[in-house]
């Protein structure tokens, strides 16, 4: 009588350790994939802020210069966006 509910405890025993085991699997492998999202979204965001505000300076700076207000800004800008968006494409497809 005492082996067999020992045998039945430790049955229920290994049974909860499996459950367990595969339960931390299953949340490495979430939070394995969070870490992968988060790190292309920053990725997004630095990629397309950083060419934005490298263009806006260059063309600030040259309005200063050549007093053309907002032209070179635009113009910059504009040139800023679509290099971030090159540098984000290359970067994702690595």
């Amino acid at each position: 009588m005492q082996n067999n509910l020992k045998n039945s405890l430790d049955k229920i025993d290994n049974g909860i350790n499996y459950f367990k085991n595969k339960e931390k699997k299953a949340n490495k492998s979430e939070k394995r994939q969070t870490n992968q999202q988060l790190k292309y979204t920053t990725q997004v965001t630095v990629d397309l802020l950083s060419g934005l505000a490298v263009g806006a300076f260059i063309g600030y700076e040259l309005d200063k210069f050549f007093q053309t207000k907002p032209l070179c800004f635009i113009v910059f800008m504009v040139l800023g966006i679509a290099g971030g968006t090159l540098n984000l494409i290359r970067n994702l497809n690595k």
